[in-house]
Formats: structure tokens, sequence, C-alpha cells
């Protein structure tokens, strides 16, 4: 009985090995990320959480954003946010399929903290410094776009040589992601009514919503296969088993420019232009205004509604917060929850006699199938912005 056993003991723990994802297994669910600033011995806080003085080597979770602040005689301060990004050694889950990438995905383990190294130079003791992204000036490399009194209604595309007073040398470009060209000519900054800063694209994010889309259309294919609900889990999981890490590897490579407003360039603020925003202000707090962010003012931001497009006072906000993409993590609980719940119904439904035992293994059965396509149940993250 026992050698009958055996080989179906073996598979198992191989299968589950297999399941550990190759995030999870390199690197691990934190990063050590040291901190230094000059002069040293300025008070370190993790989300609002003091962790030491500096130089310290932070430990922080992968798997969400942090705020590092550092503060010197409780006088000089800075506040850096760190993001997270995908982790390359995600990529090694597409050999074993699609509960790998959810398990380094729902631990942290599948994103680096970004950036890995932080040092501040205290304006008090020399120019400030940081290696997060700061609010700052326009600068010498900057790739940027620009409404100007030439060009009000196209955007400029360019990239900044020198900046001097009251002009920019820059050398223009076709397009967001063309190289500039070798001529330069110089722009009066009093003609340029709007400029947006390249942030670059943000690769995660674009996986992730890329990701959703192939689930979905996994679980339209199989609806259209069979008529069966069930069925329509299994041959959804079936073609998500190929179609979710293709469909990551291929959003994750999408280059798509993201701007920054010049003045949330300037403040530090991580809104970008497109950004899905939900905001509530100070005098009503109980309504809530949600679009997509156009343009961060001196004054106002600019968000397009489903109706209009709204100016709202920035000395007005009391809360903001942006769609930081999905969460996986609730999506695959739900998932589960939806399949074991489809697989109870479906053996109470049955027209034949049951078994002792059906009832469980359809749940279960049902629960597998359904989470490998967890990406078409992940709700929307949102994330509150501490600077606006």
């Amino acid at each position: 009985m026992r050698t009958a056993f055996a080989a179906p003991k073996v598979a198992l723990v191989g299968f589950i090995v297999m399941q550990a994802g190759c995030a999870t297994i390199v690197h691990g669910k934190t990063q050590v990320v040291p901190i230094t600033s000059s002069p040293t011995g300025a008070s370190v806080s993790i989300d609002s959480v003091a962790v030491g003085r500096t130089p310290i080597d932070a430990t922080l979770a992968r798997g969400r954003p942090h705020v590092v602040s550092v503060v010197l005689d409780s006088v000089a301060s800075f506040e850096i946010k760190v993001e997270r990004t995908i982790s390359p050694w995600v990529f090694g889950n597409m050999f074993t399929y699609v509960l790998p990438v959810f398990l380094d995905l729902s631990n942290g383990a599948a994103y680096n903290v970004s950036p890995d190294f932080l040092h501040v130079v205290f304006p008090t003791f020399g120019a400030a410094t940081l290696g997060a992204r700061p609010g700052r000036a326009v600068t010498s490399g900057d790739r940027v776009r620009m409404l100007t009194t030439a060009s009000p209604d196209s955007f400029v595309y360019a990239t900044i040589d020198s900046t001097l007073a009251g002009h920019l040398v820059v050398r223009r470009s076709l397009n967001a992601v063309t190289p500039p060209g070798t001529t330069q000519e110089v722009v009066l900054t009093a003609d340029v009514h709007r400029l947006d800063i390249s942030h670059g694209p943000r690769h995660g994010e674009n996986g992730q919503l890329a990701m959703r889309a192939a689930s979905l259309v996994a679980l339209g294919a199989g609806a259209a296969i069979t008529k069966d609900l069930i069925g329509t889990l299994f041959y959804g999981a079936l073609i998500n088993i190929g179609a979710i890490p293709i469909s990551f590897a291929i959003g994750y490579a999408a280059v798509v420019p993201r701007w920054s407003p010049r003045e949330a360039h300037r403040t530090g603020s991580p809104l970008l232009v497109g950004d899905r925003v939900r905001v509530w202000q100070t005098d009503s707090p109980n309504r809530r205004i949600s679009g997509r962010l156009v343009d961060l003012e001196a004054t106002d931001m600019l968000i397009v509604t489903s109706k209009d497009t709204l100016h709202v006072a920035r000395a007005s906000i009391a809360t903001v917060e942006r769609l930081g993409g999905l969460s996986f993590k609730k999506g695959a609980l739900l998932a589960i929850g939806v399949g074991a719940a489809l697989g109870m119904w479906d053996v109470a439904n049955r027209k034949f006699p049951t078994q002792e035992g059906d009832r469980a293994l359809a749940m279960f059965g049902g629960a597998i199938m359904a989470v490998y396509s967890f990406p078409a149940f992940a709700p929307r993250r949102w994330v509150s912005v501490l600077k606006w």
C-alpha cells in the first residue's frame, strides 16, 4: 500500500515546489535599503515609524510603496516616496505557469524597491541632493513636451540641453519616443504655456492591466466554447496558463510614455498626466470628484470627469488618491470564493445521483480553476497621494 502511494506523493511534493515563485525563492519578500545623510545622525522614519539614525540599513517590504522621512535636529527634513517596480525574476515563472506568479505578487516578492539607496545632503551643509525623485527644476537632459505661443494646440517634444535666465535651449523630437535632433533652438520661458517632463513608463501597472485584459478574454472564450459555468472556468484556466504570463511580458515591455506636470515635478508629487484620481475637498468631505488628471497648475488641479473638465483649487483639497494598479491578492481570494460557490452549485444542480465527497471535490476543483483567472477578478487598488 505504501509503495503504491509513493509516486503520487513524490509528484505532489514536486508540484508544490514548482509553485514556489521564482522571486520568492531568489530574494524574498523584503529588501534592505541603505539610508545615509550628510551630516550623519539624522532621524529616519518609515511610514511614520522611527527606525533609527543615519547611516542605517532599513528593511522594507517589497509589496507596497513607503514614505521615508529623514529629519535633522527637528528642523531640516526630507520626505521621500519609495516606489515599487517589477522584479525581473517574475519572468522565471513563465515556465511554471500562473500560481507562482500569484504567489510572488501576493507576498510582495514580485517587486523591487526603487530607489534602492537613499542619500540626503541637507541644504544647511551643501546643495540638497536625494537618491529619490525629489521636487526639482527642469534641468539638462530632461525630455519634455510643451505648448507654446507658436504651437498652442499641439505639443512640441524636445530634450533640454541647458536652462538660462528666461530661456530654454532645446533640441526637438518628432514625438515622445524618437531621439532628439542635432539642431539647437532657444525657447523663451514666457512663451511656454505648459510644460510636462517625461517620467518614463509604468511597467508594472501596464503588465497588470494586460494580464487582466487577457484573463477576461480567456473567460469569454471559455464561455463561447461551453455554456456551462464550470466549463467556462475550466477552459478559461487552460487558456490563461499561457495567456497570462505572455500578456504580462508584453504589457511590461510596452513603452507608454508618462508625463509629469511641471508643478508636480517641482514639488515632487507622484501625480502624472492621465492618472485616474479621486479627490475630496475640505468644504465638502462627502463629495468625491473622480476622473483623469489633465494638468497640475500653480493653484488648480485640472480633472476630466465623465461630464466636464473641473478646475479644483489645490488649497481646498483634503485628500487625493490615484489608481495604482490592481489588487491581485484580493482578486485571487475572490476568484477562489466564486469558483468554490460555482462548484457547489454545479453539484447541487446535477440530474444524476452524486457520491459522498462530490461536493467538496467540486468546490476544490472550482476554486483551483477560478484562481488561474484571478486577474479578471482583481479590484482596483487606490494609493493615497501625499503631495499635490
